[in-house]
C-alpha cells in the first residue's frame, strides 16, 4: 500500500507543480479556481503523506501539521485569495 500512496502523492505533486509553473508564466494573478485547485492538491498531498506516516508510525508522534514535507508551506501558512478577500 505504501507504494500506491507514494505513486498517488507523486501524481498530485506533479499536477500541482504544473499548475504553479503555468500560473507563473502568466502576467496576471492566477484565477481563483487555479488557486483553489493548488490548495486542494496541497491538502490531499498532506493527507496522503499523513496516512503513509501513520501506517509507519502508529503512535502518531510523527504526524500532524508540525511535520510537513520540506520545500512547501505549512498548512497553517496556506493563504487563499478568492474574490479579493484573503481566506484561511
Amino acid at each position: 500500500m505504501h507504494e500506491k500512496l507514494t505513486a498517488l502523492s507523486k501524481r498530485l505533486k506533479d499536477e500541482q507543480r504544473d499548475l504553479l509553473l503555468a500560473a507563473a508564466e502568466q502576467n496576471t494573478i492566477p484565477s481563483a479556481s487555479t488557486i483553489q485547485r493548488v490548495a486542494m492538491l496541497e491538502l490531499n498531498i498532506a493527507a496522503i503523506e499523513n496516512t503513509s506516516r501513520t501506517k509507519n508510525d502508529p503512535s502518531g508522534l510523527m504526524s500532524g501539521p508540525a511535520v510537513r514535507r520540506s520545500g512547501t508551506c505549512h498548512l497553517q501558512e496556506l493563504h487563499i485569495f478568492v474574490g479579493g478577500h484573503e481566506g484561511h
